[in-house]
C-alpha cells in the first residue's frame, strides 16, 4: 500500500493548481493566487515518503498594495481603508477648484489605480 499525504489542504485567497483525489510519495501539490493577492511561501509542495508534506507552513497570500500616489495639487487624497486590492481613494478639490477626472478610484488586481488619477 502506497503512503499518501493529506489531500484536503485547502489556502485562503489562492488555490491549488493541482486537483488530485490521492497524494502519494512524490507527488507535488501547487499553488497559484487569486487575482488581486501575491503569494508569500512554497509555490509547491511534495508528500515524502512518510506522508507528510516536506513542509508544514503552507502558503500564505497577501493583497496586491497600489500605494499612495501623488496627490494633486490644490486636492486633499484620504485612503479610508488603505491603498490595497478593492480599496478606495476619494479625492476632494480644495475650495475654488474642481476636480478634471474621477474623485473616487479603486486599486485594481494589478495594483493600478482606475481610473487613472485625476487633475
Amino acid at each position: 500500500m502506497k503512503v499518501e499525504c493529506d489531500s484536503s489542504i485547502a489556502v485562503q485567497n489562492g488555490f491549488r493548481d493541482t486537483n488530485q483525489s490521492r497524494y502519494v510519495f512524490g507527488n507535488v501539490l501547487r499553488f497559484d493566487c487569486n487575482a488581486g493577492y501575491n503569494l508569500m511561501g512554497y509555490a509547491a509542495i511534495a508528500c515524502q515518503s512518510t506522508g507528510i508534506w516536506n513542509t508544514s507552513t503552507l502558503p500564505t497570500y497577501t493583497p496586491v498594495d497600489c500605494m499612495n500616489f501623488s496627490t494633486p495639487a490644490h486636492a486633499l487624497v484620504r485612503y479610508p481603508n488603505g491603498t490595497t486590492f478593492k480599496s478606495q481613494a476619494h479625492i476632494q478639490c480644495d475650495p475654488g477648484f474642481n476636480i478634471s477626472g474621477s474623485s473616487v478610484l479603486i486599486c485594481n488586481e494589478t495594483g493600478k489605480w482606475e481610473p487613472a488619477p485625476p487633475n
